[in-house]
């Protein structure tokens, strides 16, 4: 069996634009409503600028991508974001406030349209890629629906592959190995149930309570995006 991806019925125009439309309203509302929300803020786990960057995880990095947008960072605010790192949630919501305050703020939505584009472009497309591989895939994803419900997966956390050093038992491990391997098969349904039943949870035992909700909400509409038929206008 083959897949048939979904590479041309854009509801924005393009898959870039797709990618941020699907991709955005889950991880900044009220900037995709209105503009609003361009400071650094705490999301729940991480401190978040724009459309989901993580500046934690990417704190490594920080200083030059944001220069591409237009925002300074200071060696103080670097400082900060290191330690944010093993803080605890409460302490990172601090942080996050104090980075707001000086300075750490996109000058307006285009600016966080271009953050998040290259982000996605250094590092989640090759990313997602990667683990693709190393999930057992031999062919290509193209651009298409198919490929931004399984970016969305990768931009929210919730896939890790074999290199990562996770337990082979962690969740974000066997999610990418039954659908790297749905997709090896040419089996549309299988990945289908991957996204949207397996993918749903909290990363650990502990954050699980938390974040269901939301991972569910998130989940269904990936699946959903991605389709459980080649043909969306006929379920046979």
């Amino acid at each position: 069996m083959t897949i048939n991806y979904n590479t041309s019925s854009w509801s924005k125009g393009s898959y870039e634009k797709d990618a941020l439309n699907f991709i955005g309203w889950f991880e900044n509302p009220a900037l995709m409503k209105n503009g609003a929300n361009l400071k650094a803020h705490f999301e729940g786990t991480s401190i978040a600028l724009g459309y989901g960057y993580d500046l934690i995880q990417n704190r490594d990095r920080a200083k030059a991508d944001l220069a591409k947008v237009g925002v300074t960072v200071t060696a103080k605010q670097i400082e900060l974001l290191n330690k944010a790192a093993s803080a605890s949630a409460a302490r990172r919501k601090g942080i996050a406030i104090e980075l707001a305050n000086t300075g750490v703020v996109l000058p307006n939505k285009t600016a966080a349209e271009s953050l998040f584009k290259n982000i996605r472009v250094d590092v989640y497309e090759g990313r997602l890629n990667n683990f693709l591989v190393n999930g057992g895939f031999t062919g290509t994803l193209p651009e298409s629906g198919e490929r931004i419900a399984l970016l969305s997966l990768v931009y929210n956390g919730r896939l890790a592959d074999r290199d990562t050093g996770v337990n082979k038992n962690n969740p974000a491990r066997r999610t990418l190995t039954g659908i790297a391997q749905a997709l090896q098969d040419g089996n549309r349904q299988e990945a289908w149930f991957w996204i949207r039943y397996r993918s749903n949870y909290a990363g650990t035992p502990k954050d699980e309570a938390r974040n269901k909700a939301g991972y569910t909400k998130r989940a269904y509409a990936e699946s959903e995006l991605f389709g459980v038929f080649d043909n969306r206008d006929s379920a046979t």
